[in-house]
């Protein structure tokens, strides 16, 4: 074995040992993990750019439904607060430390804009509500449908769907959204069967404003997200 070869050897047992370091002896498989796809991301499909001049972003979430959706179902009513926390928090939590970190605008200030300005929350230009609140982008979901429906099998198991569409505007004059997509989901929650209706609503309603968030970050696939302990 020449100088040259026993070095490259040399360097590879030396990144080994730091592995198996760091992840603990007992956990190859987290270490394969690691080396495998642990830092493989899928781009954003809907990706929000900084603006000019700028080195971070800051968005303001907005949920609304169909007039009769929270009314007919007690069961949906917080699903607007709910929907807009989860997908304000993945945003934040998730590009922290990041080249380009997204900020949120707290519900505080979403709250005092919309008693302030009614017509403007309503009905107004997209691009201005963001100017006025001082974002660079307003993410508005609109939820069409959200339905749990218990069938009987073996055992009662609820199954859910949601239709929503998803309008990313800009601040400034824009009229027209800068992204805009529909989402008609089902969860996937694996095997149900022994989950209550309030646990498999949670749940769903969590994945749902995590696929939503992640429509617009960079970020680690489902299936390689939880990573072997």
């Amino acid at each position: 074995m020449n100088q040259k070869t026993s070095l490259r050897w040399y360097r590879r047992v030396i990144v080994f040992g730091l592995l198996v370091c760091g992840f603990g002896c007992g956990n190859p498989a987290a270490m394969l993990w690691f080396l495998n796809k642990g830092d493989g991301k899928t781009p954003a499909a809907y990706k929000l750019e900084p603006l000019a001049g700028k080195k971070e972003v800051t968005v303001a979430v907005v949920v609304s439904s169909s007039p009769g959706l929270l009314l007919n179902s007690a069961e949906n009513a917080g699903l607007d607060r709910e929907l807009a926390h989860i997908i304000g928090n993945t945003l934040s939590a998730e590009t922290k430390g990041t080249k380009v970190p997204i900020n949120v605008t707290d519900s505080a200030k979403l709250s005092q804009m919309k008693m302030a300005n009614p017509t403007l929350w309503e009905t107004g230009s997209r691009s201005e509500l963001a100017k006025k609140l001082g974002a660079d982008y307003v993410v508005e979901v609109y939820v069409n449908s959200f339905v749990l429906d218990s069938k009987e099998f073996a055992n009662e198991l609820t199954v859910g769907r949601c239709a929503l569409t998803v309008n990313v505007y800009r601040a400034g004059n824009d009229v027209e959204p800068v992204h805009s997509y529909p989402i008609d989901k089902k969860p996937d929650l694996g095997d149900t069967r022994s989950m209550n209706r309030t646990h498999y609503r949670q749940l769903f309603v969590k994945q749902l404003g995590e696929q939503i968030a992640r429509q617009h970050i960079n970020h680690i696939p489902d299936r390689e997200r939880s990573m072997p302990q």
